[in-house]
């Protein structure tokens, strides 16, 4: 064992029946602390916190590895690397989802609203005031442009259409 074999199965003490002893972490530590590479000791503790937390000895061995770099860990960069660029790739294609529904949402709603000024136009001429249809064409509620749009058909008179659209 000190050629350094059992090394790798340290990140496992943790899990094992006993791991959360205080006489089984010191010896973690004191078997941790003969490799000779800073990363991999990190790495070792790293993964050691992390079982610690799944077998419930998280704050033993947390008291434990105070002072030790566990921050910086070849494996951690790595995890939080390929963490970032999956949640940067996920967030990108929901943010492309969400701004293509927006975009046929509104598109939807300037098609109905100019179908809306259109009729108007076409059966009572351009006799509207021109702040109805800048309301007519700022209103993004679609359900609301569907009434309206009824109403412009319907409506007898521009009056009629103003009275339905004020309501």
């Amino acid at each position: 064992a000190e050629n350094g074999a059992y090394r790798g199965l340290l990140a496992w003490v943790p899990l094992m029946k006993g791991g959360g002893e205080p006489a089984t972490i010191a010896r973690w530590v004191e078997l941790a602390n003969r490799e000779p590479l800073r990363e991999r000791r990190s790495t070792f503790a790293l993964l050691a916190l992390t079982f610690a937390q799944l077998g419930d000895s998280l704050g033993l061995w947390r008291k434990a590895l105070e002072g030790w770099n566990v921050i910086k860990s070849p494996l951690w960069d790595e995890w939080t690397e390929q963490t970032k660029q999956e949640a940067t790739d996920r967030g990108r294609a929901e943010g492309v989802a969400i701004g293509e529904e927006r975009g046929r949402t509104e598109g939807l709603a300037r098609g109905r609203a100019e179908a809306i000024v259109q009729a108007l136009d076409m059966r009572f001429g351009g006799s509207f005031p021109a702040d109805t249809i800048k309301a007519i064409r700022a209103t993004t509620d679609t359900a609301r442009l569907d009434t309206l749009f009824a109403a412009a058909i319907r409506a007898g008179s521009v009056e009629d259409f103003l009275t339905a659209f004020r309501s």
